[in-house]
């Protein structure tokens, strides 16, 4: 299987859109904003002071970066969200939608907090749930191919499949992207409020299974790390500059790099501070993926993201470095290259690494 998560941070929306990719058909600060409040937070018993969801204006269409878009444009893939709705309008709206020459998406009316949602496969309704209350999280999937006639999709709500795989015919399609639209009473500060969003190549990838996401901060420098090269911190040390939340103005540079130079952080020292402890889960509880971002300047060389278990490691694809940013450096691995599904019992360890 092959998925990649984006779980929310403390960080203003230019970051999202100019360090990270995203696009925001409104990017007034006012009408975006990361979010702790209690009732918008989709997640687990624990400490949440660290999680955050994501609250948007009313029918705002918001764009995930390109590593979360159909792999190399091809119409074809899964998408899940959770999401809540703070308001109510007399609009409708896609929720999850997968655009080439028409779409296939999830829509629904905001007259009321509880509404149906429909399945559309090319602009044509297919299949509806029942009403549910919209106030409330709900886990959202939408499978959707485009790559032959007819077109095919699945919607499922909260881990259940509404209606079957749905058909319609349209010409195959090559290229796609995916969005999300936000809908509620303008009258209410950024109603609409994402907890999470993945992204999955195949239909038999386990999208539809509920989950939660939280990001998990690199602080420690490994014990016996395989760092290359020479990497000065803007200020402290390479842990201080650049654990998380996301802040340009610490970093840590290298200024002679050289192909294969790499600079390695962990979630601990050796494989004591594992995922449960971090996030407040038992060492048994199933981890779907992991994900590592990085995000850098320069100019004329390639880098890539390296994540791996301390028994071995799997190196991202190479981007050409920005000299404004580059933040397409990132991994995800469903599993831990020796072999087994993570858990948390596991420690991931991650690295910056350039070709």
């Amino acid at each position: 299987m092959s998925g990649i998560g984006w779980a929310f941070q403390n960080i203003a929306v230019d970051v999202m859109v100019y360090d990270f990719g995203w696009y925001f058909s409104n990017v007034a600060a006012a009408n975006n904003t990361a979010t702790n409040t209690p009732a918008d937070l989709w997640t687990y018993i624990g400490d949440t002071a660290t999680r955050y969801s994501w609250g948007v204006s009313l029918n705002q269409t918001i764009q995930p970066p390109a590593d979360m878009q159909p792999a190399n444009g091809v119409p074809y893939g899964a998408w899940s969200i959770s999401y809540r709705n703070a308001g109510i309008s007399g609009a409708t709206t896609n929720l999850i939608n997968h655009v080439a020459a028409a779409g296939i998406f999830l829509r629904y009316d905001l007259s009321t907090l509880s509404t149906t949602f429909s399945l559309f496969v090319s602009n044509t309704i297919k299949t509806t749930s029942v009403s549910m209350d919209t106030s409330q999280f709900h886990y959202f999937t939408l499978k959707s191919d485009m790559r032959a006639n007819p077109w095919l999709g699945q919607m499922w709500i909260d881990g259940v499949q509404v209606g079957g795989t749905e058909s319609q015919a349209n010409s195959a399609q090559a290229t796609s992207y995916v969005n999300m639209t936000s809908g509620a009473n303008a009258g209410i500060t950024r109603p609409g409020i994402f907890g999470h969003m993945e992204a999955w190549t195949l239909w038999s990838d386990p999208a539809e299974t509920v989950k939660w996401g939280t990001w998990i901060d690199v602080n420690e420098a490994l014990a016996t790390p395989p760092t290359v090269g020479t990497w000065t911190p803007s200020a402290g040390t390479n842990i201080t500059a650049i654990s998380g939340p996301f802040n340009a103005a610490t970093y840590t540079r290298n200024a002679a790099p050289a192909s294969g130079d790499r600079l390695d952080m962990g979630t601990s020292t050796g494989a004591t501070t594992t995922i449960a402890s971090l996030i407040g889960v038992t060492a048994s509880t199933p981890v779907y993926n992991v994900t590592l971002r990085t995000w850098s300047q320069g100019g004329g060389q390639f880098a890539a993201a390296v994540l791996g278990d301390g028994a071995a490691e799997t190196i991202g694809a190479y981007h050409l470095i920005d000299a404004v940013n580059t933040s397409g450096a990132s991994i995800a691995l469903d599993a831990t290259p020796t072999g087994p599904a993570w858990t948390g019992a596991d420690a991931p360890r991650g690295a910056y690494r350039l070709q």
